[in-house]
């Protein structure tokens, strides 16, 4: 079995959407015979792959890279580089240059199937399924949804969250290269069940799939002498949240819900790894709300550096973002850390009745302060049986489970 896999966005020992390329091209390499793997020739991603390759080779995997013409990557991209805008633009146009880029360097006729592994977008065409091979696969496809109004999100923020689902359903149902994606696919692989109901109408049911985009490492376990997770009378109790300080990840519920446990339990203190533009306003208000000194911002902590903090030092993580997804989170539990997380959002987007964890309902911003503040009381309780489950529940995030589900539709 002979598989042709573009992966625009790829890069090992690296998170977001750069993890989910690599896992899932590592877990194709184990169920094809031969693969053929595209990525960008950008952000170093060539650079991270031959020196992963160099450690952990995979013999049946050939990697072709290209990148856009210097000057047209700039006009693409433009002075937002960073920017999500300028990212979907250069994907769009990645696209249309690489399908000719193949069409040179690769006998498609030599293909049997042909997976665009997206980076979780369920909203903008593949040109891939034009090359003409034999079946295609499309996925992981996901996508955030609408921000919850209801968490007194300004006017701006709200106006641009309604703005991007609005342009989502238009390019879901208008453009007819998507459409034609959903039709002439033979297998759409969703990051939860909601995907489906956005990418589709019921005829595509019975070439869907659902599986978390993302995967955990199998090698990643608890520390023996810290799991499961307990308190002694000495201990402080330690809250940790991590990521990049946007609007949509909701720091500040973060702070206003710690500074709220605080009041019965002063002996604690909450760790947020990351930074971002927020910063500055994170500060001022763990100043405003007294807590400064048991807030500890850590700044960007390296990937080996924040999972040894989830297994020897955090009692809890919480992370209510608005999100739809979000890895850390399924680090924490695989290092027996349990979540409180936003109902619908998050940790809870993937097991949407958390055993390891507590998703808290979204009805209003006080509400979801109180609530998050209560959770960390009820877990704190029951923090053994919290952090066994959250374990429990990473069995299935490991490796293995996408492989299986690969395996199952490439031989279908």
């Amino acid at each position: 079995m002979n598989v042709l896999a573009i992966a625009f966005s790829i890069k090992p020992g690296h998170g977001s959407e750069y993890a989910v390329g690599w896992t899932w091209v590592k877990e194709i390499a184990q169920v094809a015979d031969h693969v053929v793997v595209l990525a960008r020739d950008a952000e170093g991603q060539k650079q991270a792959i031959e020196a992963e390759l160099q450690l952990r080779p995979l013999p049946n995997v050939n990697f072709l890279f290209y990148e856009l013409p210097g000057r047209l990557k700039n006009i693409v991209r433009g002075s937002i580089e960073t920017k999500q805008v300028g990212m979907r633009r250069y994907y769009i146009v990645w696209q249309i240059f690489s399908y000719f880029f193949l069409r040179r360097v690769v006998n498609i006729r030599e293909i049997d199937i042909v997976h665009h592994v997206t980076f979780e977008n369920d909203w903008l065409p593949s040109v891939y399924p034009l090359l003409g091979a034999r079946k295609i696969v499309l996925g992981p496809l996901g996508s955030h949804s609408v921000l919850p109004r209801s968490l007194g999100y300004s006017t701006g923020d709200m106006l641009l969250s309604w703005l991007a689902a609005a342009t989502k359903v238009a390019f879901r149902w208008l453009n007819p290269l998507f459409r034609f994606n959903m039709i002439r696919a033979h297998a759409l692989i969703g990051i939860s069940t909601d995907t489906r109901r956005k990418i589709g109408t019921k005829r595509l049911e019975r070439k869907f799939y659902h599986i978390p985009g993302v995967s955990i490492d199998e090698d990643l376990k608890p520390e023996p002498k810290h799991f499961p997770k307990t308190i002694t009378s000495n201990d402080t109790i330690t809250i940790l949240s991590a990521g990049v300080f946007s609007r949509m990840k909701n720091f500040d519920l973060t702070i206003e819900a710690f500074a709220r446990y605080q009041q019965v339990n002063p002996n604690s203190r909450l760790l947020i790894a990351g930074g971002g533009e927020l910063e500055a306003s994170l500060r001022e208000l763990a100043i405003d709300l007294g807590i400064s000194k048991s807030v500890v911002f850590l700044g960007w902590l390296k990937r080996h550096e924040l999972l040894q903090m989830l297994k020897t030092t955090a009692h809890i993580f919480v992370f209510p973002t608005a999100e739809s997804g979000g890895t850390v989170s399924l680090e924490a539990v695989r290092c027996g850390v349990p979540v409180i997380c936003l109902d619908g959002y998050g940790y809870s987007y993937f097991c949407r009745k958390p055993r390891g964890g507590i998703a808290v309902p979204v009805v209003g911003r006080d509400q979801v302060i109180r609530d998050i503040a209560k959770s960390v009381v009820d877990v704190l309780n029951k923090l053994p049986e919290y952090s066994r489950s959250a374990f429990e529940e990473s069995e299935i995030f490991l490796p293995a489970r996408k492989r299986e589900l690969l395996k199952r539709i490439y031989l279908s």
